[in-house]
């Protein structure tokens, strides 16, 4: 069996691997379609003055280089955080060079990785991987990884992008119309998302309770930091006639749709934060309904693409979303340790 060892990088490997990293998660961002090269590079810049502000030495960060026998035949960054349950570990990036690929080193490395966290006292691992990596996807899966949320996008100018998906079909059943939430309805969908947001965080396995809690706070006022009148955010209800068999002509809301839409380099592109159908009213063509007329809204504004999260324990939305045309651009994955 391939064995690697791993050996702190040395000021000369920390440069040439920062290089490689920085380079690859650009080139991954783009392939993915996650967002334009300019606001892949500024991300994966920022990124990385944030996260390694004291390059090798930086808290929590181990960077090591992989060695077989006594070649160097890749990097690897392990990130190391206290979290209320105890130790937590999280794979950064792990990069093979190209000619040892396919022999085992990824593999390896991984089990390496593992090993050394362990001895660190981290109780679980975490990574991130690329929907279009589907090799390393593999690799994970087969080794006891669980996808715990994935990111999608759907790209909807489809004359500049002849492989994107096809327009949403119009609902069969149910229909809808958006309209701009009221402060009443917002006040109480606010509260309410709060709570979900971070009931859904730990429900996933991601954080912990009091950090779900904490991150769910702290999001949402970054996101909305002035309510529905924030800059670049939609928020609105969706309603449909015929909800009550007993009074078919009432009007009656049927669910929520947030949205937000910024300008790139390259044109406009949204984020749903949030597609929501009353429970009791989930399964029966609203959601494809508040789907379609929301693509409908953004192509009529121009916008390119629209990406949104999906928790891998809700399967009826992965469906709903997968069906309409949205393709995977990157997963988090877990394993206990």
């Amino acid at each position: 069996m391939t064995a690697v060892d791993l050996q702190p990088l040395s000021a000369e490997e920390y440069a040439v691997w920062r290089t490689l990293s920085r380079d690859g998660f650009v080139e991954q961002q783009v392939d993915a379609r996650a967002m334009p090269r300019r606001e892949a590079e500024e991300y994966a810049d920022s990124l990385l003055a944030d996260l390694l502000p004291d390059g090798p030495a930086s808290p929590g960060m181990h960077l090591w280089s992989l060695h077989r026998g006594g070649e160097r035949v890749g990097y690897l960054w392990l990130r190391i955080q206290q979290r209320s349950g105890g130790l937590s570990a999280y794979l950064m990036d792990v990069w093979v060079a190209p000619h040892v690929r396919r022999q085992g080193i990824a593999r390896a490395a991984m089990l390496a990785c593992e090993s050394a966290a362990r001895e660190m006292g981290a109780a679980d691992i975490g990574l991130n991987v690329f929907g279009t990596n589907s090799a390393a996807i593999g690799l994970y899966a087969s080794m006891g990884y669980s996808v715990t949320v994935r990111q999608m996008v759907k790209c909807l100018d489809r004359a500049g992008s002849p492989d994107a998906s096809a327009a949403l079909p119009m609902p069969a059943e149910a229909r809808v119309s958006l309209r701009a939430m009221t402060q009443e309805r917002f006040d109480g969908f606010r509260t309410l998302q709060e709570m979900t947001y971070a009931a859904n965080i730990v429900r996933a396995g991601i954080l912990p309770l009091p950090e779900a809690r904490a991150k769910s706070a702290d999001d949402m006022a970054r996101l909305l930091p002035d309510g529905r009148d924030t800059a670049g955010h939609a928020l609105y209800s969706a309603f449909a006639v015929g909800v009550d068999p007993d009074h078919p002509n009432l009007e009656q809301e049927v669910g929520l749709v947030w949205l937000q839409v910024s300008d790139r380099s390259d044109g406009r592109y949204a984020y749903g934060y949030r597609l929501e159908v009353r429970p009791e009213l989930r399964r029966h063509g609203y959601g494809h309904a508040i789907l379609f007329e929301t693509e409908r809204l953004l192509l009529a504004e121009k916008v390119r693409s629209v990406g949104l999260q999906v928790y891998d324990f809700n399967a009826s939305a992965r469906t709903l979303y997968e069906d309409a045309g949205f393709t995977v651009t990157s997963q988090q994955m877990k394993k206990r340790l």
